[in-house]
């Protein structure tokens, strides 16, 4: 039998779509390491550190939390079918 006749396991659609969320997500966080070289936060002013730092990490968490909700959908989905 060919190999490409067989049925392929849920899992691995899974995995796959995880990984096309996740890899994208810690390429992200360049940006917060570079912002971290260019202005370490025990240099600078509280209010000033909030300012540089708030929007990158809330659109890091918003994007950790999509991820998650689209997956644990997607196995849902793939599961159903």
């Amino acid at each position: 039998m060919a190999l490409l006749a067989q049925p392929i396991d849920h899992r691995l659609y899974t995995s796959f779509t995880a990984m096309c969320f996740l890899v994208p997500l810690f390429v992200d966080s360049i940006l917060v390491i570079r912002l971290l070289a260019v202005y370490p936060i025990h240099q600078m002013a509280k209010p000033h550190s909030v300012a540089i730092y708030a929007l990158p990490v809330l659109v890091k968490i918003a994007r950790l939390a999509n991820g998650i909700i689209f997956i644990i959908k997607w196995e849902e989905a793939i599961r159903a079918v």
